[in-house]
């Protein structure tokens, strides 16, 4: 990967952290949340797109990891792919621009 390809996949991935996947809704039960992004070292569940049909997500992908501690569970962790954080970038950037017009 040459320098200016990596600087472009770093700067696309601070975007990616500055989503809110819990749309503000964290929860009362819910704290010490984390995010950050990762390679994967094994296969985890990407639930990203439909939180109901997650998908394999294989060891070496790139992911955002939220990790959390809920009341009465303990650790949550929860992956999600590039794909679907693409997909929430086009998502917030349509509400945006509904927002511009209005």
């Amino acid at each position: 990967m040459t320098t200016n390809e990596e600087s472009a996949r770093t700067e696309r991935e601070k975007d990616y952290l500055s989503i809110d996947p819990f749309d503000g809704d964290f929860g009362d039960g819910m704290s010490c949340h984390t995010y950050r992004m990762v390679t994967t070292r094994t296969a985890h569940l990407c639930v990203g797109l439909d939180p109901d049909h997650a998908h394999e997500l294989p060891a070496g992908s790139r992911a955002r990891v939220d990790r959390w501690i809920e009341e009465g569970e303990g650790w949550m962790t929860q992956y999600r792919c590039v794909e679907a954080l693409e997909a929430d970038m086009k998502e917030l950037d349509g509400e945006k621009e509904q927002d511009a017009l209005q």
